[in-house]
């Protein structure tokens, strides 16, 4: 990665398709792409980024549109709500059901769908794929198999925002009861609550980095180590003097903390830790990745 990433913010417009028009450098703004409307979540393969908006599912080759796949190409619907890449195939969680793609010579072809709706992450662990929805629980698939894993009687224990699989267990993003850790066989091993060092029990992302579990929720962030949680972490602090601490998204880059917040946009900060600093003007950011193109945002739409 080089040491001056570029920024590149997404606008997504369903009235602009394809329409270049500003990105930015650091917290610069260069240029912005305008494609369809309100991307949630990005992945990448290779040299291509898929992102997941309300109007299909972007395909980028660098700053450039390839294409945008959609119900006439056989996903569920087009209001799209992740994207997530899991043995080399591409899985689209949709407000209508859930796809998956197979990408072959850079070309994509739906080759199956199912019936879990508004799912927001699928990962493998053990020898299943988990499928995470934000409203209908979490589901284990196993070959064309789909069976719903209960884990609670609260309605919280249906509304799944991320998977991560860490350390040998399956860690469930919750939206009401914190962080769930699963065995292979589906057992909840350990909960993660408000008390146990979450900032909040509505938890949006959960990502590994240098060896740490970090868990996005509506009012800052947690990092966890080896040792459990480490209340005094610089990111955690950084997270603290966001302007509106519900943070959506987190990336890295060489020499920076990314923060995408839902209300007060992208903010940067050094890796030690250190006062944020606003990037771009977009308030809603929902993703954040590190591409071959730069840092890429999706956000609700806006420059």
């Amino acid at each position: 990665m080089k040491a001056t990433l570029t920024v590149v913010a997404w606008v997504l417009s369903l009235a602009t398709l394809l329409v270049p028009c500003a990105v930015f450098a650091q917290s610069r703004v260069e240029r912005v792409v305008t494609a369809t409307a309100d991307a949630r979540d990005v992945a990448t393969v290779g040299d291509r980024t898929y992102v997941a908006t309300e109007g299909g599912l972007l395909v980028l080759r660098g700053p450039t549109v390839e294409r945008t796949l959609g119900p006439t190409d056989g996903l569920p619907g087009a209001r799209l709500r992740a994207v997530s890449v899991v043995d080399g195939d591409l899985w689209v969680g949709a407000v209508e059901g859930t796809a998956r793609v197979a990408i072959e010579d850079g070309e994509l072809r739906v080759i199956q769908t199912f019936e879990p709706r508004r799912v927001r992450r699928v990962v493998r662990f053990g020898d299943s794929l988990w499928l995470a929805s934000h409203g209908g629980g979490l589901y284990r698939l196993r070959g064309d198999s789909v069976e719903r894993v209960p884990l609670g009687d609260a309605n919280a224990y249906v509304r799944l925002t991320d998977l991560l699989v860490h350390d040998g267990e399956l860690w469930v993003a919750t939206h009401g009861v914190g962080i769930l850790r699963l065995g292979a066989d589906g057992s909840v091993r350990s909960r993660i609550r408000e008390g146990d060092g979450l900032p909040s029990a509505y938890v949006w992302r959960l990502a590994a980095h240098d060896g740490r579990v970090v868990a996005t929720t509506i009012d800052g962030i947690a990092v966890f180590g080896s040792g459990g949680v480490e209340r005094q972490h610089p990111w955690t602090a950084t997270a603290r003097r966001l302007p509106v601490r519900d943070v959506r998204a987190i990336a890295w880059s060489d020499d920076a903390l990314w923060l995408g917040t839902y209300g007060s946009g992208l903010h940067r900060a050094p890796l030690d830790g250190g006062r944020p600093r606003r990037v771009g003007s977009d308030d809603a950011v929902y993703a954040v990745a590190d591409t071959s193109a730069g840092l890429l945002v999706a956000h609700a739409g806006g420059v």
